[in-house]
């Protein structure tokens, strides 16, 4: 349907913006990192990255006793589900370290986060995760 000068109604248009919006297809597009979305030698290469520039201030075995967040179980919880790898990818190369934000490589980190996964108890994949850091969109970790 057009209106009288041939354009299509706002909310024609608006309806049409909303289907592709929330359309399977558009849901699809994310992965949940429960799917095994890292391999266990990015988990193994994160660990030692971690334990070399990570756990002075997050803890050796994730649990923070300074004013860094714990990495697993309920702070875990409450910083990381819902959000994408790349939030934080970006939040972990951004920031980190904190007397030197952004001195991490993406490899570091990226293997940094699949170590951090396993240690939540998300299992490892036969894929590893993307080189790209703009890849990591579609990968979310599930609520």
């Amino acid at each position: 349907m057009r209106d009288a000068i041939g354009i299509m109604p706002f909310r024609t248009v608006f309806a049409a913006l909303l289907s592709v919006c929330f359309s399977p297809l558009a849901a699809a597009e994310q992965v949940s990192v429960s799917t095994g979305v890292y391999t266990e030698a990015e988990a193994q290469r994160g660990q030692a990255a971690y334990a070399s520039r990570c756990a002075t201030c997050h803890g050796r075995a994730l649990v923070s006793t300074n004013d860094a967040p714990s990495l697993v179980g309920e702070p875990f919880a409450i910083g990381w589900k819902g959000k994408t790898l790349a939030e934080r990818f970006t939040i972990i190369k951004e920031s980190m370290p904190p007397n030197n934000p952004g001195d991490m490589t993406d490899p570091f980190v990226i293997d940094v986060l699949a170590f951090i996964l396993k240690s939540n108890g998300y299992a490892s994949g036969t894929n590893p995760l993307p080189e790209d850091p703009a890849d990591l969109e579609k990968f979310i970790i599930p609520k």
